[in-house]
């Protein structure tokens, strides 16, 4: 058996599923998300050490992987199969694709320019994640240290998305980040 924690979902959410077999063998269980169309993703090993096994995703839903749509959980462990499915509403949350808060971390922690992350703040942009006024574009990007720190709060859990996309948009169209 498979099941969901819970069978609607929106973007930003984590899903949490559980796999429930009678005998532990020691092989993975193999799993597939597969959308309405059966686009399927590639085979997801999940070690199985218990009857019950808790697996939860490391990345939340992303609007431009997961669209709206209802969305199956495939399991095969062994000889044994099973499924269940799940939707995704689109309520408007904001979230920011994992790469570029893997950019935002490099960028506050010094080890890519400026202009790296600043490209990557774009693509927000292009994505209609994040829109500025901003008349403040400038060849030279700055983004000030300070904002490192909020950065990596951000990037901790401590500000959501939504809070941190207001900031750099407010920041970029006040021309306290140049570049954008």
């Amino acid at each position: 058996m498979v099941y969901t924690d819970k069978q609607i979902y929106n973007h930003g959410d984590h899903i949490v599923i559980t796999i429930t077999v009678q005998d532990v063998t020691g092989d993975n269980a193999i799993m597939h998300i597969r959308d309405s169309y059966n686009v399927t993703s590639s085979p997801i090993p999940i070690p199985v050490s218990d009857s019950n096994t808790v697996w939860s995703a490391p990345f939340p839903f992303e609007r431009e992987v997961f669209a709206e749509d209802t969305y199956h959980v495939d399991v095969t462990y062994g000889d044994l199969f099973a499924s269940t499915s799940f939707q995704i509403v689109d309520i408007g949350n904001v979230v920011v694709p994992i790469w570029v808060k893997q950019v935002a971390y490099l960028w506050a922690n010094g080890e890519v320019s400026t202009s790296h992350y600043i490209d990557a703040l774009e693509n927000l942009q292009n994505l209609g994640i994040m829109q500025t006024s901003s008349d403040y574009y400038e060849d030279d990007p700055f983004i000030p240290y300070w904002l490192s720190g909020i950065t990596m709060w951000w990037l901790g859990g401590l500000v959501s998305d939504d809070e941190y996309v207001t900031m750099m948009q407010y920041l970029a169209d006040n021309g306290i980040i140049h570049g954008l």
